[in-house]
C-alpha cells in the first residue's frame, strides 16, 4: 500500500489528521528528566563555562560552514567519515582543498541563481510536501543494476564489521556505513542519477529544494540484531531504552534524501521511520546550529560526563538533534510522536524520499539483516 492511500485510509478512521502539529516541541523537560536534572547537582560556574567552551566554538565553525553550502557540496575527495574529526582537522581540510571547495561553491551559487526547472506535480512532490516523506517503486531491471553495483560496497562492509565483531568489539554507527568516494565509484553516481532522474525522484527533490539538484553523496548501510549501539542510554539511571529510541533529525541542511532498500525489510527488519508532518515543525536557523553543534561537540552523547555537562549549559541551548532517546514513555510528548510515526516496510515500495530534517529512525534490527543505499541530493 503506498503511503498517500495509506494516510487517507488512516484520517477516515481516525478524527485526528495522522501528522504531527506544526507547534509540536520536540524536546522533552531535561530538568525533570530523571536522567539529566533528577541525576545531577545543579552545575558549578567552572562546570557552566566548560559547557559553553566546548559548545559555541563548534557553532561558529558550523555556522560558516552552513553559509558556504557546506553540506550541499560533494563529499571531498578519499574523506571517509568527518563526523570523528575536531575543528583543527577540519579546518586543515579545508585549508587542503580549496580550489575543489571554491569549485564546488560556485556549481552551488550557479544552481541557486538557476532555481529549479519546471515540472508537473507529481506523487512523489506531493507526499514530500505534505507528509516529509514520498515512497516508490524502482523497475526491477533497474534495481538488479543497482544491487550489482553495490555488491562490492557492501561486502567490504560486511567484511569490516566481521573483523571488529571478531576481536570483540562492538559495531557502532560508523561499522554501520560505508561512504562511496565519486572518483572511485563514478558509474555508481551515473547510474543512480540517472535511475533518480528516470523516477523523478531529481525533478521532485529540485522542486522541493527550489533548484536543479545533483547526487552529491553516495552510502551503503548495513545493519543486523549485533547493532546495540543505540540502546542502554541510561543504564546508570536505572532507565529502560523508551519506546521513541533512537528518533533524531539529521544535521546535514540544504539536502533531501533519497533511501533505496537492498534487501527486502519487514516490520522487524528494522525498517526506516518517520514522524509524518514533522519536517514543517517551525526551527529557526539559530535551532539547527545548536542541534547540529551539540551533536559535533558530543554534549549529545549519553554518557554521565557528557550529560551533566549538557545540563550545564542554559536552558536554551538544551537541544539535541537525537533527541528522540531522551522522551519517557508516559508523557504527552512520546505518545504523540509514536502515533504519527510511519514504519516504511518492502511492501510498500523500495525507494523513499524524504526531508532529512523531519524525525526519522531506522535500522533497529530484529530479524534479518538490512541493506540500503542512501543518495544525498543537493
Amino acid at each position: 500500500m503506498n503511503l498517500a492511500k495509506q494516510a487517507r485510509e488512516f484520517e477516515v478512521r481516525e478524527a485526528t489528521p495522522r501528522r504531527i502539529g506544526p507547534g509540536f516541541q520536540l524536546d522533552p523537560d531535561y530538568e525533570s528528566h530523571p536522567a539529566y536534572g533528577g541525576l545531577f547537582p545543579k552545575p558549578t560556574v567552572a562546570l557552566r563555562v566548560k559547557a559553553l567552551a566546548r559548545l559555541l566554538p563548534w557553532m561558529l565553525f558550523l555556522g560558516i560552514k552552513r553559509a558556504l553550502f557546506g553540506d550541499r557540496l560533494s563529499r571531498l575527495p578519499g574523506h571517509d567519515c568527518a563526523v570523528r574529526e575536531g575543528i583543527k582537522k577540519r579546518a586543515g581540510r579545508v585549508v587542503r582543498y580549496l580550489p575543489f571547495l571554491a569549485r564546488e561553491i560556485a556549481i552551488q551559487i550557479g544552481r541557486s541563481l538557476a532555481g529549479a526547472s519546471g515540472v508537473e506535480e507529481s506523487a512523489l512532490l506531493d507526499g514530500l510536501e505534505r507528509d516529509g516523506i514520498a515512497i516508490n517503486h524502482v523497475p526491477f531491471p533497474d534495481f538488479q543494476a543497482l544491487k550489482a553495483a553495490t555488491a562490492g560496497p557492501v561486502a567490504e562492509l560486511l567484511r569490516h564489521r566481521g573483523s571488529v565483531r571478531g576481536t570483540g568489539g562492538a559495531t557502532g554507527l560508523a561499522e554501520n556505513q560505508k561512504w562511496l568516494d565519486r572518483a572511485a565509484y563514478a558509474q555508481l553516481y551515473d547510474l543512480a542519477g540517472s535511475i533518480l532522474a528516470r523516477q523523478g525522484v531529481m525533478a521532485a527533490a529540485g522542486r522541493y529544494l527550489g533548484r536543479e539538484v545533483r547526487v552529491t553523496r553516495l552510502l551503503v548501510q548495513v545493519n543486523d540484531p549485533g547493532d546495540r549501539f543505540f540502546h542502554g542510554a541510561f543504564r546508570d539511571a536505572g532507565l529502560p531504552d523508551p519506546a521513541s529510541l533512537w528518533m533524531h533529525l539529521d544535521t546535514t541542511y540544504g539536502v533531501v534524501k533519497c533511501m533505496i532498500y537492498l534487501s527486502d525489510v519487514s516490520v522487524l527488519g528494522g525498517p526506516f521511520s518517520y514522524v509524518l508532518g514533522s519536517h514543517r515543525l517551525r526551527r529557526s536557523a539559530w535551532d539547527g546550529l545548536i542541534r547540529r553543534a551539540m551533536d559535533r561537540s558530543r554534549l549529545a552523547w549519553f554518557d554521565p560526563a557528557a550529560r551533566r555537562l549538557f545540563m550545564a549549559l542554559p536552558r536554551a541551548l538544551r537541544r539535541k538533534s537525537q533527541f528522540g532517546s531522551d522522551w519517557m514513555d508516559s508523557t504527552e510528548g512520546s505518545k504523540r510522536l509514536l502515533e504519527v510515526e510511519y514504519q516504511w516496510i518492502s511492501e510498500d515500495g523500495n525507494l523513499a524520499l524524504f526531508d532529512n530534517l523531519g524525525a526519522h529512525r531506522g535500522g533497529m534490527v530484529r530479524e534479518g539483516r538490512r541493506e540500503v543505499l542512501f543518495a544525498v541530493l543537493g
